[in-house]
């Protein structure tokens, strides 16, 4: 039975999306299904795709003009007119190689790669056998990314940070080979079970954070677990030999001497994120998410009750991009708090922050307590002294109003301005050197801008204080009741952490 024309046609502009890399899922879905039913179908698509390569490959050549005697003419049907296309020349042997896939149903050889992820963000980015401008990832092939820093999202939710020179590629969204170099991953939920491949081995995520790096010299794979946990295994290994590592944990798979071995944990070893952050503590329907997609989590044991969750409350301030609806709410209760905490490589942090007005009545009853942390910038180390603190204190004076300061080594420094205990904060912190600054709710105006306003607080510090971790909260005096933070960023400039929607 003929194939209708309508079919065809579909097929046809279908394959033209393909060929001009503009089809995304949906599309390469439905070619599927097409050409996997109608060998017609099949015929017409390796007929478009290989007058396609042989534009491509005459372009390459500089020969695109020049005729070819032997071959014959096919007119594309009209509804490829307005592409300009008329006639092109197809070689009689490229259509006798298409009837005999098509006879012997080599259907494996003619599937359209399925988009498995996308490229976002890049520093720096050098690709080999690609364009800068395509940034879908297909399944199976191959990425050569000879320098910079490129990030990543599979299909499946999966956010990766490949750092050049790196070599690998996609089995589809849940895995990926990785032949040289290094790469991070940032797996959710939803997407447990992501594996990295390794020429040695291969490490599985069990919910986690987690780096590997791949010397493609020696038989050697390395993994650092940032959060959660993996099983790292080599490929001729028994069971016994494969191991769990996790957070706080790295490991040296060797496959020449077939062993894992323990290795030191390098906080820097891996880039974790390009560019500016932007965590706006997106719910995505859960009863208990995950606090945020990039890597903040719950800070509870298995048996007590969470002290982090993200609640449907949108907050916002005048002169910034509309926040989401749901905002982190901090509720330490009396049990022992943990803060979460992410590496953080910026110099600058922003966060909408409000105060549940029963935390400053508290303050203002307990003289033990001089003030309560909301964030804290720093070393990698809750416990050092020179950790920069944003805090908030109950102001003497006012019943109902508080102030915000920065604290460091066991010396504190309030805003002159009193402020409403309920009222909403646009914070802004930096720390850069030896000196902290603090701006309290920022004239609109300057949002977005590289005229930077004087800082409501200063604060010197005894020595220069490296900006690596940020952490929420605080695990000291865990009895004072809940505040809420929104739109937390971190950047490198007063612009990338205020984005006014100017």
């Amino acid at each position: 039975m003929a194939t209708p024309h309508p079919i065809l046609a579909r097929v046809r502009g279908l394959t033209l999306r393909v060929a001009d890399g503009l089809a995304d899922e949906a599309s390469m879905e439905e070619l599927d299904g097409l050409l996997r039913g109608d060998p017609a179908a099949r015929r017409s698509y390796l007929r478009m795709m290989d007058i396609h390569f042989d534009l491509e490959r005459k372009a390459a050549r500089g020969t695109l003009a020049v005729g070819n005697a032997g071959a014959d003419l096919i007119e594309f049907p009209p509804e490829l007119s307005d592409r300009r296309v008329r006639f092109i020349q197809f070689r009689v042997l490229a259509a006798a190689a298409v009837l005999a896939l098509a006879a012997v149903g080599v259907w494996w050889a003619v599937k359209p790669a399925k988009m498995v992820a996308t490229i976002g963000k890049g520093v720096g980015e050098v690709w080999q056998g690609r364009g800068a401008q395509d940034r879908v990832v297909r399944d199976g092939e191959d990425l050569k990314l000879a320098a910079g820093l490129v990030e990543m999202e599979t299909s499946a939710g999966v956010r990766l940070v490949w750092e050049g020179p790196c070599h690998g590629r996609f089995d589809g969204p849940q895995q990926v080979r990785l032949l040289a170099g290094k790469l991070y991953a940032e797996v959710p939920k939803e997407a447990h079970g992501f594996t990295v491949i390794t020429p040695v081995g291969k490490v599985v995520d069990l919910g986690t954070r987690f780096g590997v790096e791949v010397n493609g010299r020696e038989a050697v794979a390395g993994v650092q677990v940032y959060e959660g946990r993996v099983i790292a295994k080599l490929d001729r290994a028994v069971a016994s030999r494969s191991a769990e590592l996790i957070a706080g944990e790295a490991g040296r798979m060797d496959g020449s001497a077939q062993v894992i071995e323990a290795a030191p944990f390098d906080d820097d070893r891996f880039a974790q994120m390009i560019g500016a952050f932007y965590e706006p503590f997106e719910n995505r329907g859960e009863s208990k998410p995950l606090a945020g997609r990039r890597g903040w989590f719950e800070a509870a044991s298995e048996k007590g009750a969470s002290h982090a969750h993200v609640r449907h409350r949108g907050m916002s301030y005048p002169g910034l991009a509309s926040a989401q609806f749901d905002s982190l709410e901090i509720w330490p209760g009396k049990a022992p708090f943990s803060p979460p905490g992410h590496r953080w490589p910026f110099p600058f942090a922003s966060a909408i922050l409000q105060l549940d007005d029963d935390l400053v009545k508290q303050l203002r009853h307990r003289p033990d307590v001089e003030n309560v942390t909301l964030l804290t910038l720093g070393v990698g180390n809750l416990s050092e002294p020179d950790r920069v603190r944003v805090v908030v204190c109950a102001d003497g004076e006012s019943g109902s109003h508080c102030r915000l300061g920065l604290a460091a080594s066991g010396v504190a420094t309030y805003s002159s301005d009193t402020y409403h205990q309920t009222q909403v904060f646009f914070a802004v912190l930096k720390v850069e050197g030896s000196v902290a600054q603090l701006w309290i709710n920022p004239a609109p105006e300057s949002l977005g801008t590289n005229r930077v306003p004087p800082p409501d607080v200063s604060l010197s510090l005894p020595a220069a204080t490296p900006a690596k971790t940020l952490w929420i909260g605080q695990s000291e005096n865990p009895t004072y009741t809940y505040w809420w933070l929104d739109e937390l960023r971190g950047g490198h400039s007063w612009a990338d952490v205020t984005p006014s929607i100017n």
